[in-house]
């Protein structure tokens, strides 16, 4: 009983800080804030079938999401900056998809490592409405929490999004939503805190993390999820961290798959293994590793919708 009484102290609370805030600012009324609330919790608004079916129309659309920021976040390892090798990643997978007739992608990030003018104006002009929007999807599930329709389930730990990051990865999601994005790709690197950082660590390999069970997108997300991994398999090995077994791992709290409910299509975020791995650190392997690793995803992608692509990265 004490547990459902802090979760609707939370309730409380976030209603209070979120909704009563943004009223304050003029942004809602109290006659449509619950609105938020009506209808079904997390309900399933894509389905495999339906992405199978905007591919086989030649419509399928991508988001690739490199990590990070230009010049903030992201893991460092000696001289290598996440950040950038992401964007090199990201640049050499839209390359692939932009070779598939039956989809369109966009990137977030340009040439330069900044984002693109079209997401820093989306963002600029739109804060107040993912503010809202956010608000909105906590709210639901605290009360979805409340009426024991949805459980809190905590699996690997992250940390967590400073404000403006979160800002922006819920703006992502707002982004996919309402331009009926069907597949968000978010690129990443792996790394662990340890004692002795300028070492290499203990583990090695790649992880897909994929929306958890209860969470609206989780079908389509673990099928393309499965197929990319499947392909990433062949040529190099899953995680070797126990959580991150076998590579395709649920997660309920990962603003950029849609915690709260705020993804409605599939999204995925991977690992591509851990920074100071060798196919990484090696400046002569590097940029094939690279692209090694976004002809494999595009692969995983291609195999999904089409079955008659061979499970092979020969190039």
């Amino acid at each position: 009983m004490r547990v459902r009484y802090v979760y609707a102290l939370v309730f409380v609370l976030i209603a209070s800080i979120g909704f009563f805030g943004l009223q304050d600012a003029g942004v809602v009324n109290l006659s449509s804030a619950y609105s938020y609330l009506a209808g079904i919790f997390f309900a399933e608004k894509i389905t495999p079938d339906a992405i199978r079916s905007e591919y086989a129309n030649s419509s399928l659309k991508v988001l690739i999401v490199p990590g990070h920021e230009k010049d903030t976040g992201g893991t460092e390892y000696k001289n290598l900056k996440e950040r950038e090798l992401v964007l090199q990643l990201g640049k050499y997978l839209q390359e692939e998809l932009n070779k598939d007739t039956h989809l369109t992608s966009q990137i977030t990030r340009d040439g330069s490592g900044d984002f693109t003018q079209w997401f820093k104006d989306y963002i600029a002009e739109g804060s107040i409405d993912v503010k809202v929007f956010t608000t909105s999807a906590k709210v639901k599930t605290a009360q979805a929490i409340i009426q024991g329709l949805f459980t809190p389930t905590t699996g690997v730990e992250h940390n967590t999004a400073p404000g403006p990051t979160a800002l922006v990865l819920y703006g992502i999601n707002k982004y996919a939503n309402e331009h009926a994005v069907d597949l968000v790709l978010h690129l990443h690197l792996n790394d662990y805190p340890r004692r002795y950082t300028n070492q290499p660590g203990k583990y090695t390999g790649f992880a897909i993390y994929i929306p958890e069970s209860q969470l609206p997108n989780t079908r389509s997300s673990k099928a393309i999820g499965d197929s990319i991994a499947r392909e990433l398999a062949h040529i190099e090995p899953r995680s070797s961290y126990k959580k991150e077994q076998p590579a395709l791992v649920e997660d309920q709290e990962l603003i950029a798959i849609g915690s709260y409910g705020t993804r409605d299509g599939a999204s995925l975020l991977i690992e591509y293994g851990y920074i100071y791995e060798k196919k990484f650190t090696d400046l002569k392997l590097r940029d094939k590793t690279l692209r090694d690793l976004a002809h494999a995803t595009y692969l995983g992608i291609e195999d999904y919708f089409n079955q008659k692509v061979a499970l092979s990265t020969t190039r």
